[in-house]
């Protein structure tokens, strides 16, 4: 039932972060949008007429460049996956607070815990398994520059916009530990029985 539980939180989050980024990107594209490095093939200017003879559609989808949106996409919905599972794999943890009975020795290990730590420890796997989303995001995104489709302003804007609204998504969802921000909380592994409780007990 947990894994019902959180499935369903994610889907939240991941469809919340797909959205607000779509409908933030066409609002930019729209009211602060530039020419694609293809116009003049999209326009197709006629010197007889002084006007472009293109498709309209295909004309005005060149005027919209800024910021990149197969870019945005990516990076808002990979790199949100890549939040969850680096986040799963213990690489966003915080550093733990130090229990009051815990010994000088448990001081020092909580306080040297960085992102680096499962390096250290030769947790290698769970790195490349939350990098690997962000490296097909940044495939996307490159492609769009080498088909002259886009600026690399135009992706570099579009990427950093789509991670930035993951985020915050993941943040709105879950804690850095993976765990779902929902009033349900499972308690009994046997009888599936849950309870709820305050978001900040989880925080």
């Amino acid at each position: 039932m947990y894994a019902l539980l959180e499935s369903h939180v994610y889907l939240l989050a991941f469809m919340a972060s797909f959205w607000f980024n779509v409908c933030i990107t066409d609002l930019l594209k729209v009211f602060a949008g530039r020419l694609r490095p293809d116009f003049l093939d999209r326009c197709q200017w006629s010197d007889l007429h002084h006007a472009c003879t293109g498709d309209p559609r295909v004309i005005m989808e060149g005027r919209r460049s800024w910021p990149s949106g197969h870019s945005s996409i990516a990076f808002s919905t990979l790199g949100f996956l890549a939040l969850f599972l680096a986040a799963k794999g213990g690489l966003l943890r915080p550093p733990v607070t130090p229990a009051p009975h815990a010994t000088p020795a448990t001081h020092i290990a909580d306080a040297r815990w960085t992102p680096l730590t499962p390096w250290v420890k030769g947790r290698v796997w769970p790195f490349v398994v939350a990098v690997a989303p962000l490296l097909v995001a940044g495939y996307i995104a490159i492609s769009r520059t080498v088909q002259h489709i886009h600026h690399p302003t135009d992706v570099i804007s579009g990427s950093l916009l789509g991670f930035t609204i993951a985020t915050l998504a993941f943040r709105n969802y879950f804690t850095w530990d993976g765990t779902p921000r929902s009033p349900l909380v499972h308690l009994d592994d046997d009888g599936g029985d849950y309870t709820r409780l305050r978001d900040a007990d989880h925080a």
